[in-house]
């Protein structure tokens, strides 16, 4: 089975059967990738213009509190949905349970996101800061394609997936989830990326290679 995806001008082609990443270009395949933080961290970076945008229109008072509040909302429901389809490989692919997990993910993110509302009423935030802690929404939607990826594979949740904010990087955590499947049990590995590392994300790395799951 197989779907499209479209991360900004270029288009990709999931094939669940071998659970890699085709590109198109004029309908050839051009390049195929097996998923991994590369393609997530693309769907990332991109969004992160979206809210800088809206911090420079609050700060400078062109919109209202409520209206950047609503324009938040949509970009966090559009990275967080991007991202977790990106993981599953598809909306064919989603499920009741897949769909229910999103939900309860992007309930947290309106949350933490009314209590900023909270703060950037009260004037004393400046536009780099609104920008900065409005850009740490959109990094934690990379937790989205970690759990897609995990669901995708039939996996048991892990105990903790880069981005959803329980290392000291939060979510500008840059690492990765590898995994095998062997006949017994399911092997996961917190895989550090190109980037410089907190000591949790250090300290995982290490406890977990691999983090062991039975199928028993």
């Amino acid at each position: 089975m197989t779907s499209i995806i479209k991360a900004g001008p270029i288009r990709w082609l999931f094939n669940q059967a071998r659970q890699v990443f085709q590109r198109l270009t004029g309908g050839k395949t051009e390049r195929t990738v097996r998923p991994t933080d590369t393609i997530r961290d693309r769907f990332t970076n991109q969004a992160l213009g979206g809210v800088g945008e809206l911090a420079g229109s609050v700060a400078s008072g062109q919109i209202r509190t409520n209206a950047w509040v609503e324009g938040m909302r949509q970009e966090i429901r559009r990275s967080y949905i991007s991202q977790y389809l990106l993981g599953k490989g598809g909306v064919q692919n989603m499920t009741q349970a897949d769909w229910g997990r999103l939900g309860g993910l992007l309930k947290n993110q309106y949350q933490y996101l009314n209590r900023f509302a909270g703060d950037l009423n009260a004037g004393t935030m400046s536009e780099a800061q609104i920008r900065q802690r409005a850009e740490l929404y959109i990094q934690s939607s990379r937790q989205a394609y970690e759990r897609g990826r995990v669901a995708s594979l039939g996996m048991p949740a892990l105990p903790a997936y880069p981005g959803d904010g329980s290392t000291q990087c939060v979510t500008n955590c840059q690492c990765h989830w590898e995994h095998q499947e062997t006949e017994s049990e399911w092997l996961a590995y917190w895989t550090l990326g190109a980037a410089e590392h907190c000591p949790d994300c250090v300290a995982r790395s290490k406890d977990w290679n691999p983090y062991r799951m039975s199928k028993g």
